[in-house]
């Protein structure tokens, strides 16, 4: 649900009521009170068919976008085809629905004369927004000196913000991810995952370990046995006995890690970033 775009499937649907809306109100200021005995069904259809056919284009041109994402297979079609059908079922079914149940409804419930209003938040944006463009247009040097001042002082910020976005996070865990040399095989490499278990364990802080031997079972990430992630669950923070803070705890696990050769925990400024922004937890 978080990946459906709620603003596309309400599109079709807010374009009709309005067209409607501002159709009856236009009709209800020429007949007053007669407005609440007219005929209606007319009107209505005459406002949504002026732009059911921009409607039907436009969410057509949506479910034709997510074609590629159709034809995709193995393991990126297992991961993204459930998004494109589920999208484009809601696309197609918020179609239907703008284009027969909406106009219903509209003469169902607007059946009382019609007067546009406004409250005091459009307004005072409304003004605000024409006294900001007179300004604007009467201190046009000014104006474009301040828009040039901003873009610049914005592109030195992005300049500093790198690629990716990884926000520090606290969810209660920590991700360990080791690397063990390539040609190693699977009884040393369960053995030394259980060894580092129990050093994980050992900590007063920790209260389970979870360990994972070889390729996660979706099959995303080729890795052999060489690979080990361990997914260590910490106690709530008020419960520890030590006075410690989860960077001095980290470091003390890596420590403990360390005594491994061999063993590729990252580098050690980017092991310290994993912990820290708990990646990929």
């Amino acid at each position: 649900m978080g990946a459906l775009d709620f603003g596309l499937l309400l599109e079709g649907t807010l374009v009709i009521v309005e067209v409607v809306f501002v159709a009856m109100e236009q009709r209800s200021h020429q007949l007053g009170e007669r407005f609440g005995r007219s005929l209606k069904g007319g009107l209505i259809k005459k406002s949504a068919g002026s732009v059911a056919s921009h409607i039907f284009f436009a969410q057509i041109i949506l479910v034709v976008a997510l074609f590629p994402i159709f034809s995709f297979q193995k393991v990126e079609g297992k991961m993204f085809s459930p998004l494109a059908f589920t999208l484009g079922y809601a696309l197609l079914g918020s179609l239907i629905l703008s284009l027969t149940y909406v106009p219903v409804m509209c003469k169902i419930l607007l059946n009382k004369p019609l007067k546009e209003k406004t409250n005091a938040i459009s307004r005072f944006f409304t003004t605000n927004l024409y006294r900001l463009y007179e300004f604007s247009s009467r201190y046009r040097k000014g104006t474009l000196v301040a828009f040039v001042c901003l873009l610049v002082v914005c592109l030195v910020r992005f300049s500093f913000w790198g690629t990716e976005f990884i926000p520090n996070m606290n969810e209660g865990a920590i991700y360990v991810r080791a690397t063990l040399p390539n040609s190693i095989n699977l009884d040393e490499s369960v053995r030394i995952t259980r060894e580092m278990k129990e050093k994980l364990r050992q900590f007063d802080e920790v209260e389970f370990v979870l360990t994972q031997t070889g390729r996660p079972n979706d099959g995303t990430d080729a890795t052999g046995f060489f690979n080990i992630e361990f997914h260590t669950e910490l106690k709530p923070e008020k419960e520890w006995k030590r006075k410690i803070s989860k960077d001095e705890l980290i470091a003390q696990m890596q420590d403990a890690l360390n005594i491994y050769p061999g063993i590729i925990l990252l580098s050690a400024n980017l092991f310290r970033t994993m912990w820290k922004n708990m990646w990929p937890v």
